[in-house]
């Protein structure tokens, strides 16, 4: 599942309400991340989950886990390769669901968020694989937030990769998602029975 930036940021401005339909936010969709790469004729043998936030709204991770169990009633899904990305306000949303929802995720990929006050949860999911990445010239989301869970994450032993890009902005997806590695370390990940 990846959970996307905010309506208003998805084209890197702010965009009117009106602008916007259901069909306007699957396109804007599929101009970032896993939706993009598929449109340009990447496949992964994974069912993609790529919801979008509702405008002037965040992620709630209760509404995505909602998601996940409405998709593991409906679909045949392999609990344990349930993997969590998103990209800024979704980077914020995969960590926010991660501390909320420690046992759900094999793996996850938070880009440009940060954890917040979850960091004080962080001995729940110091076992859980994830690789977090930020640009280090990142002038909409700081880059110390992914700095301050990597400190976090030493203080209970965790998990924890962090890759920064120098030089690099907000979007610090792009470079992500064409890493190979990533997907391969991703994919390796299984949550234990």
């Amino acid at each position: 599942m990846c959970l996307s930036a905010s309506a208003q940021e998805a084209e890197g401005r702010f965009l009117a309400k009106s602008s916007h339909t259901e069909v306007a936010y699957v396109e804007l969709l599929k101009k970032h991340g896993p939706l993009k790469m598929i449109g340009a004729g990447k496949t992964f043998e994974a069912i993609v989950v790529a919801p979008q936030v509702p405008l002037n709204s965040r992620w709630d991770p209760h509404g995505v886990k909602g998601l996940v169990d409405d998709i593991r009633q409906h679909y045949r899904v392999d609990d344990s390769r349930l993997y969590l990305t998103g990209i800024s306000m979704g980077g914020f949303g995969t960590w926010e669901t991660l501390v909320e929802y420690p046992k759900v995720f094999a793996a996850a990929v938070p880009i440009c968020g940060g954890p917040g006050i979850g960091v004080l949860k962080f001995d729940q999911i110091r076992t859980l694989p994830i690789w977090a990445f930020h640009g280090e010239a990142d002038q909409v989301v700081p880059v110390e937030l992914s700095k301050m869970a990597v400190t976090w994450m030493k203080k209970v032993g965790g998990n924890l990769r962090f890759t920064s890009y120098p030089g690099v902005g907000h979007d610090s997806w792009t470079q992500t998602y064409e890493n190979q590695a990533m997907w391969d370390w991703l994919f390796a990940q299984r949550k234990a029975p």
